[in-house]
């Protein structure tokens, strides 16, 4: 698979979790903490290897480099709800970590 290709790729894959109705990310921002969702995107997120050398397309970056603050910012939307605020920083810990691995760090 090409280089462009495999991103084109991860970008189908990761788009999905930030659309309405169904998405985790939508989903989270509506004060509904899925889980399972998140966890499916954590692991989209752990297939991504890239090599050091490689640059990466602004799509791709910007659908993943946001996601840990956006999920940080839901919080109190997320306790308002009814759910789990410690559940949902075990989450976004998982997400910047992966993140982290996949962007690097300055």
């Amino acid at each position: 698979m090409t280089e462009r290709s495999q991103f084109d790729r991860w970008i189908r894959d990761i788009e999905p979790f930030w659309d309405l109705p169904a998405g985790s990310l939508y989903r989270l921002r509506q004060g509904d903490l899925d889980e399972a969702g998140i966890d499916s995107m954590i692991e989209v997120l752990r297939s991504i290897d890239i090599p050091e050398d490689v640059d990466l397309p602004k799509r791709f970056v910007s659908l993943i480099w946001f996601i840990p603050t956006s999920m940080e910012w839901q919080l109190e939307r997320v306790i308002e709800h009814g759910g789990s605020a410690d559940a949902l920083r075990v989450k976004i810990q998982q997400v910047w970590n992966e993140v982290e691995r996949i962007l690097g760090l300055p």
